[in-house]
């Protein structure tokens, strides 16, 4: 009886030093990961984000074509980017995207997201809202017109106001622009008038030089669609470019395509997503 109490005496209380011990350490090593993580490693943790504003802004507001803008300003200066997506109502890939766009957190600029541009064409799978025009040939619109002029004339009220440095307009085409020429899907477009091909070349080159998405890579093509969301941006001395995808690929996997265009191009700016 006496050598078991001995031996409880002296077992227990090692037991317990070593678990106090194993505790400490892992509490430490725990400690120290979480300081040597780089930023984004630890998206739970609220504090690894960096703060943004958010914001958001009826466009349309009490007609039918009514949508929202989503404000997203980092404390630090950097440059202001505008992204739309749902132009056309049959392209719901860009609409998706754009729609994740709104979560994201960045640490400098001010980021400007319209998801579901056109939500009446949206609503109807259609390219254009039963009885309006092509919303991509209507810009800058205007105030007095129909529907879709005075919804072009909206969004582009918001370019003069904001002045993005750039603009960037999610779309999608029915056939790989390799197969047959002048079908624009897998494509990036950037105006004639664009001082930034260098730059754009990096957007194409990161994206196809990354997860291998499609057999078919992204190509550069030079154009600006006459009353098209990226040539009212030229109208007002400011930058952009159109992200065209093909339909004949799966929807999660153009709404990829389209977050990593956006994504790269933010990085090669100088701006971290989150």
């Amino acid at each position: 009886m006496l050598r078991k109490l001995f031996s409880a005496l002296i077992v227990y209380p090692a037991v317990i030093i070593l678990f106090i011990l194993h505790f400490t350490a892992e509490r430490k090593n725990i400690a120290g990961l979480t300081a040597a993580a780089g930023p984004g490693e630890f998206p739970t943790i609220e504090e690894s984000l960096p703060d943004v504003t958010r914001t958001e802004r009826v466009l349309m507001a009490g007609t039918p074509e009514e949508t929202l803008l989503y404000i997203i300003e980092a404390e630090e200066e950097g440059p202001v980017v505008l992204v739309i997506g749902g132009i056309h109502g049959n392209e719901p890939a860009g609409s998706r995207a754009a729609e994740t766009i709104t979560t994201w957190a960045i640490d400098r600029g001010c980021l400007l997201v319209i998801p579901r541009a056109n939500v009446r064409a949206l609503s109807a799978r259609a390219r254009c809202a039963p009885g309006a025009g092509d919303l991509n040939r209507a810009f800058p619109g205007s105030s007095s017109g129909n529907s879709c002029q005075q919804l072009a004339r909206s969004i582009y009220s918001v370019m003069k106001e904001f002045r993005p440095q750039w603009v960037i307009d999610l779309h999608e085409a029915r056939e790989f622009e390799q197969l047959a020429s002048g079908a624009l899907g897998q494509t990036i477009i950037y105006p004639r008038t664009s001082g930034s091909l260098d730059l754009i070349n990096q957007v194409v080159e990161a994206v196809n030089s990354g997860e291998k998405f499609s057999k078919y890579p992204f190509i550069l093509r030079r154009g600006a669609i006459g009353g098209g969301t990226i040539k009212a941006a030229t109208l007002l001395g400011l930058d952009g470019f159109m992200v065209e995808t093909c339909l004949r690929q799966p929807l999660e996997l153009r709404v990829k395509q389209h977050l990593r265009a956006v994504a790269v191009f933010m990085e090669l700016t100088g701006v971290t997503v989150h």
